[in-house]
């Protein structure tokens, strides 16, 4: 019990300070690397704390260590053959080690689901006429709403992990339909009022998971759909960089951004023609770094520059270990883990990073798969349905 609310306090702490982290609600707290200190201390103590727990109560098996002693040792020939630094390549391990060592641990799980939910449903609130602002201004300018977040992604990324707590509380059989029905109308506009049309496409593909891992289809044949679709989006967008908006989209507009893959395709192909793909990769940050000097932005694509940086040892190990993920969790963080991926096809992050805002949406997945009140989803299970019948 004692550990249970340690392991409880500190994840709450921490999501506090990466609230802080990513908005402006205290200006003062953001000057120089106060807040980012804080932050990382405090996402070391809890590290040691959940080690510690695992450790002393032997909840490691023999494929934990496995997969973790083979990520280690592929991180460690990639930090030989590049430029990436030790420190980083810790970090790298430390956070693979966090996604599996999560769901190991006793939290109260209720009490983050709550806290991040009405947290997110309280703040958005207080600033309602920021929202409609943010909506009627059909913008990326950051303003309404925008204003009070780093940037549109932290705002959309909130909406939707905040969605996520939603979903997991109703799973845990709290049947409230009208406060659930408010609580979720006010989430969507926040989403809206974020501007970021990939949260909007999460969302789709987040719903659609989870209606066929409820239908009972097999996850593995629903994890290799979705990198099959994903791969035949990325050779579209590919060969795309040359095309204009008005024929890819018939100049058509979402919150007045333009709906183009031309600038996004061309940053990709500008990284596959400089770069050959190889075991180890480039280093950290070397095919970025070259592309913003070109073009002024990131390759907007977690797979192609995690594939170019990272190597294909480390990126098939990434593939094994997201569905290693994906087969244990519950329904709804199953079907978030994917769906968070569409965001990642779309956003300059890479796999492997120890962001602030990638690390607190899977920390929600990944005590998501460790929550007693939710109704348990046995792994390969064919029929969901079934498994819920037989517990009760």
């Amino acid at each position: 019990m004692r550990n249970t609310f340690l392991n409880t306090s500190l994840f709450l702490i921490y999501i506090v300070t990466l609230l802080l982290y990513w908005t402006n609600l205290v200006p003062d707290l953001k000057d120089g690397l106060a807040i980012y200190v804080v932050s990382s201390v405090t996402l070391g103590v809890m590290g040691l704390a959940f080690y510690v727990e695992a450790a002393v109560e032997r909840k490691f098996s023999w494929e934990d260590l496995i997969i973790l002693g083979v990520f280690t040792l592929i991180l460690l020939g990639h930090t030989y053959y590049t430029s990436t630094i030790s420190l980083q390549a810790l970090n790298i391990l430390a956070v693979g080690y966090l996604y599996v060592v999560y769901p190991k641990v006793s939290i109260h799980t209720r009490w983050v689901y709550v806290a991040v939910f009405w947290g997110f449903i309280l703040m958005s609130v207080c600033y309602i006429p920021e929202i409609r602002e943010s909506i009627e201004k059909q913008t990326d300018e950051y303003a309404g709403f925008l204003a009070i977040f780093d940037s549109p992604n932290s705002v959309g990324t909130l909406g939707l992990i905040a969605l996520a707590s939603y979903f997991l509380l109703k799973e845990g059989r709290d049947q409230r339909p009208f406060r659930w029905l408010i609580a979720f109308l006010l989430i969507f506009l926040v989403i809206l009022a974020s501007h970021q049309r990939a949260a909007l496409l999460m969302l789709l593909v987040w719903m659609l998971v989870y209606i066929l891992i409820r239908m009972g289809m097999k996850r593995s044949w629903i994890y290799l759909s979705f990198l099959a679709i994903l791969a035949i989006a990325g050779a579209y967008v590919i060969q795309t960089e040359l095309s204009t908006n008005e024929e890819l989209f018939g100049g058509y507009e979402l919150f007045g951004k333009e709906a183009s893959t031309r600038g996004r395709s061309e940053q990709i192909s500008l990284a596959l023609s400089s770069y050959d793909i190889t075991a180890w990769g480039e280093g950290r940050g070397v095919v970025n770094e070259y592309i913003i000097d070109d073009t002024n932005y990131g390759v907007h694509n977690a797979f192609v520059i995690t594939l170019l940086e990272y190597g294909y040892l480390l990126f098939a190990f990434y593939i094994f270990f997201l569905y290693w993920l994906f087969r244990k969790a519950k329904p709804v963080a199953a079907a978030f883990l994917l769906g968070y991926h569409v965001i990642l096809f779309v956003e300059s992050e890479n796999f492997f990073s120890n962001h602030l805002l990638t690390f607190l949406a899977f920390s929600v997945v990944l005590i998501g798969g460790n929550d007693d009140e939710v109704e348990t989803d046995i792994p390969e299970a064919t029929d969901d349905a079934q498994t819920c019948t037989q517990e009760e």
